[in-house]
């Protein structure tokens, strides 16, 4: 047998029953065999259905022949270990051997095959990540589809306790990091409050103010991770537990470095080379930062493939047609024209959610990722069956009549807390965009596996919609994709009734003519595209080996090594759509320049100040950012605390207009009609509502705290820097009587309740405000209405419509959270309109409740 090469190979496999390679296979496989032998990680772009798994094999047993390699082949689920070895056998004519499930179940023949090197081993990602692999001495590693690693990678080094599932492990965390979390941030977890924006917060705690802890907070995770679930986690976790990065949110707690430390796996590591197939690598070094390599050679897709795909894909989007609930109708009704529809969801509670939805709509039977990760026999078998999988963007594939109708709902951002946090806490959103890309493209893809595969992809979700709605964005993907989406958006813009997506949907699956007709158009769009690459991604590539070389410091407690890899970061980050981003890496390096100074290096004390000022002048409004930054007993000044103020409203405004997005604008002006028409409202219970519906929109942490004698009404709160409670004195019957001495006692005594409840700072006092449609108070009232500021109700109503007006301009340019010019015009806009806190603060010191005039008896009324 000729091993000249894997071409040569391939032609004397005898027993393969596929006649000859491609073109594009054989040009793959003689651009692999111009690399250096000693080219330790190489990457092939080979799209779906370009036949990548038969390059991948071939190049895996050419190592094994030529070179005598003990060579493994990896895939995210087993289903596909089985189906990889299924073609290697019966297909190719590749010795290769499957090695799924616990390992003392590993056959002892297939065994002694893999350490002889006799056979290609074919197993999942898990089996190699994990703390005992069998496969410690591999020299050669195929990973397939190394994209979908995201998650076997990096949750190797990474703690998740849950709220719900790890109640004990999560209350011990919380209660550990009680010390030094802001009080209103420990307040979200007493509450059982089920609020999107409640749910959506996030907060990383400083490495500086976990370095005391971190005895304590060892020995409580030694004494609570025992469980199959974290046990293993901790075990590789525990030695970089100072480098590992710790976020906090309402549901779950997450413990991970930023890079997964794979250079410190053996198994990983003493891997000769390395080769990741994908179908898509990205462009900002998303693929060494996965996989925590510092570079990896990109061998690029083959000519032609930069203008085809595969297979053909009808995009429907029925939210630029119908309302929300009625797109969702029409997506069930869909369903129930096929026998097997697949709808993939952003997360776990989406899953459920939108699982239990489908049950009750269409009475199909229900799968999710587990029950297909093992074989997907049960579910292809089967008619009137769907299967939801939260963030499932890859590994699992459906081709030909297996599955024709594929549901995307929801932008797939933010899937766990430390991307939630870079997104919308340090405006990360460029490093993200070709993340959430690159799963978009793979999810569109899990329906067309084969060149005449077809398929229909039904778009759910405002957040979704509207990011591919926006060209700018789908000039960044394959131009094949942006004539797909393109059409899809333009056909279902002019969707007059929820039948027109049935008769679409019916013309695919019939190959009508109408459809012949569609898919020429799309062809012919296709030639007019080209795909763009955003300007500042090479410079994310050029940064990404010294973050890689950063982490590995960091992890090794060499911390001024560390601080330099930073500053090369740095020094590759430049440009206002990196901002936040670097302001990161800023902190980053304050981080280890801290810890340097902790051990004797007194000199980085002052390195670590100024780059935590540099990144708390990018984001000011990351509180702990902006504390950090100043040398101790410093105080802000006035202006620079209301800068920051108006930053972290900003923050909490993405935030509501985030929940906003899930919305039309039928919808949105309904609920901003309603807030309207509560402010008018005499009931207190109606008018109460309202305002505590306009202050969480505009951005505040908006209240009713629980009925109890002297608590406010409704209060409005940046974290503990700002504070307004309102006392409403809006039920009255005749609007020209005084208000009573009673009512502006439980006005005034309202900050003292604050106080007590740790709503505010100590040296803090909020502002009380009395609203009312009463325009004079009691004699007995003007000795207690000192410190009160009074709005009228009409006066309120009128600002707030005013402030509605200014949210709805913003929600229509918000591009995503994160988006550092959107910020800053936000800013601005807040600002001149007099929106802004401290300018909230000043309207309502003007009309101090004592200028009022004095009306009726000195007794109360």
């Amino acid at each position: 047998m000729s091993v000249e090469n894997a071409e040569s190979l391939f032609q004397d496999l005898r027993n393969r029953k596929v006649p000859g390679l491609l073109s594009h296979q054989a040009d793959m496989l003689r651009a692999y065999h111009q690399l250096p032998m000693d080219e330790r990680d190489v990457a092939l772009q080979l799209p779906t259905g370009s036949g990548k798994t038969l390059v991948g094999l071939l190049i895996a047993e050419w190592n094994r022949l030529k070179h005598g390699r003990r060579v493994v082949f990896l895939c995210p689920t087993r289903q596909l270990a089985h189906q990889v070895v299924e073609q290697a056998t019966n297909k190719y004519g590749i010795e290769a051997r499957v090695f799924t499930g616990p390992q003392r179940e590993f056959p002892p023949a297939a065994r002694s095959a893999y350490h002889a090197s006799e056979c290609v081993a074919v197993t999942t990602y898990s089996g190699l990540f994990n703390t005992k692999p069998f496969f410690d001495n591999a020299e050669v590693a195929v990973f397939d589809d190394a994209h979908a690693a995201e998650s076997y990678v990096a949750s190797t080094w990474s703690l998740r306790v849950l709220r719900r599932r790890d109640e004990a492990f999560f209350n011990a965390l919380i209660g550990l990091l009680q010390p030094i979390l802001p009080p209103n941030d420990l307040l979200r977890f007493a509450s059982s409050e089920e609020d999107p924006i409640h749910r959506a917060w996030v907060e990383k705690i400083p490495f500086q103010r976990i370095a005391p802890l971190e005895t304590n907070l060892m020995a409580l995770i030694d004494e609570h991770a025992t469980g199959d679930e974290h046990k293993h986690h901790w075990k590789l976790l525990r030695s970089g537990l100072h480098s590992s990065c710790l976020y906090v949110g309402v549901d779950s707690i997450l413990l991970r470095p930023l890079i997964p430390p794979t250079w410190t796996h053996a198994p990983f590591a003493s891997i000769k080379q390395r080769i990741y197939m994908s179908a898509t690598l990205g462009e900002g070094g998303e693929l060494e930062r996965l996989w925590g390599v510092e570079a990896i050679r990109r061998l690029a897709a083959p000519v032609g493939w930069d203008k085809q795909g595969i297979g053909r894909r009808l995009f429907l989007f029925p939210e630029l047609s119908l309302e929300e609930l009625d797109a969702r109708e029409v997506a069930y009704d869909l369903i129930k024209k096929v026998p097997r529809a697949t709808i993939l969801v952003t997360d776990d509670a989406a899953e459920e959610g939108v699982g239990k939805d489908v049950q009750e709509k269409t009475d199909y039977a229900l799968f999710g990722a587990k029950e297909i990760e093992e074989s997907k026999r049960p579910f292809v078998n089967r008619d009137r069956a769907v299967a939801v999988m939260a963030a499932r963007y890859d590994g699992i594939d459906f081709s030909e009549d297996e599955c024709r109708l594929l549901i995307l709902w929801g932008q797939p951002r933010g899937l766990n807390l430390q991307e939630r946090f870079l997104s919308s806490r340090m405006a990360a959103s460029l490093l993200l965009e070709d993340r959430v890309l690159t799963r978009i493209v793979q999810g569109a893809g899990r329906c067309t596996r084969t060149p005449t595969d077809y398929a229909a992809v039904v778009v759910l979700g405002f957040d979704l919609t509207r990011l591919l709605q926006q060209d700018e964005i789908r000039r960044l993907l394959h131009p094949e994709l942006q004539a797909e989406l393109e059409f899809g958006i333009l056909q279902s813009k002019n969707v007059t009734g929820p039948e027109e997506f049935g008769g679409y949907l019916s013309d695919l699956l019939e190959r009508s003519a109408d459809w012949q007709d569609a898919d020429g158009a799309i062809v012919s769009l296709r030639e007019t595209k080209q795909r763009e690459i955003r300007p500042l991604l090479p410079k994310l590539r050029e940064a990404v080996k010294y973050e890689v070389r950063f982490q590995k410091e960091f992890w090794n407690r060499r911390f001024e090594e560390a601080l330099d890899a930073a500053r090369q970061v740095l020094m590759s980050l430049n440009g206002p759509d990196v901002a936040g981003y670097r302001a990161f890496w800023n902190y980053l390096a304050a981080s280890v320049a801290y810890q340097a100074a902790q051990r004797g290096h007194g000199s980085m004390l002052q390195v670590s100040v100024e780059h935590y000022r540099n990144a708390s002048q990018a984001l000011p409004s990351v509180s702990w950012l902006v504390e950090l930054s100043r040398p101790a007993m410093s105080a802000p000044v006035a202006e620079e605390r209301a800068d920051a103020l108006l930053s972290r409203l900003i923050t909490g405004l993405e935030a509501s207009l985030e929940v906003l997005g899930s919305a039309n604008a039928k919808k949105i002006e309904a609920q901003f009609k309603s807030i309207v028409d509560g402010l008018g409202r005499s009931e207190s219970a109606q008018f109460e509502t309202a305002l505590e519906s306009l202050g969480r929109l505009l951005g505040y942490e908006s209240e009713r705290p629980a009925a109890e004698d002297a608590a406010p009404d409704v209060l409005w709160r940046i974290g503990q820097d700002f504070c307004v409670v309102f006392e409403a004195h809006t039920d009255v019957k005749d609007s020209a009587q005084p208000i009573g001495a009673n009512k502006v006692r439980q006005a005034k005594s309202h900050p003292d309740w604050v106080a007590a409840h740790g709503r505010l700072r100590d040296e803090l006092r909020a502002t009380a405000v009395l609203v009312s449609p009463c325009s004079s108070i009691t004699r007995g009232a003007q000795p207690h209405a000192d410190g009160v500021d009074y709005w009228h109700r009409d006066q309120l109503r009128s600002w707030a419509t005013q402030a509605l007006a200014t949210l709805r301009e913003l929600w229509l340019a918000f591009p995503q959270a994160g988006d550092l010019q959107w910020r800053k015009n936000a800013e601005q806009v807040l600002f001149d309109r007099g929106l802004a806190p401290a300018s909230l603060a000043l309207l309502l010191n003007r009309s101090p409740l004592a200028g009022l005039p004095v009306m009726g008896a000195e007794k109360d009324e």
